[in-house]
């Protein structure tokens, strides 16, 4: 009984290991870049901000308007398979958090590069802020 009691522990410790985590700023980060990595669509456009969303879907719209309907209005298609291969990610850390905002920096590989990317909190989850990349 204590065999099966430790298996079955076991089971459930390893089954939450790869979920997705949106409880902090940096484990959402890296939730949605190993979505995009995966290609797992889905999964990485729920981890978009709903601004983000919403300016997405309208960019595909317009663009979808103005090609005559050659292009198809899928904004999360548009969005994740442009042909583009992330870079390498090395370590994600919180340089910033105030309320429902923060920024994470994103290692870029291994060559000491980083970048920042701002965060935003929505109900109990942080969310991967790409608003200023429409304007």
């Amino acid at each position: 009984m204590k065999v099966w009691a430790h298996c079955v522990l076991v089971l459930v410790l390893v089954s939450g290991c790869n979920r997705p985590r949106w409880d902090k700023p940096d484990e959402a980060y890296k939730a949605f870049s190993s979505a995009v990595r995966r290609s797992d669509v889905k999964v990485a456009w729920e981890a978009l901000s709903a601004d983000t969303r919403k300016a997405a879907e309208a960019r595909s719209r317009a663009l979808a308007q103005a090609s005559g309907g050659s292009v198809k209005d899928e904004p999360m298609l548009m969005f994740f398979a442009s042909g583009y291969k992330p870079l390498p990610q090395g370590d994600v850390k919180v340089a910033k958090e105030e309320g429902q905002s923060a920024v994470v920096e994103v290692a870029v590989g291994d060559g000491g590069v980083s970048q920042s990317q701002r965060m935003v909190k929505e109900g109990d989850r942080w969310a991967v802020d790409l608003t200023e990349a429409f304007k």
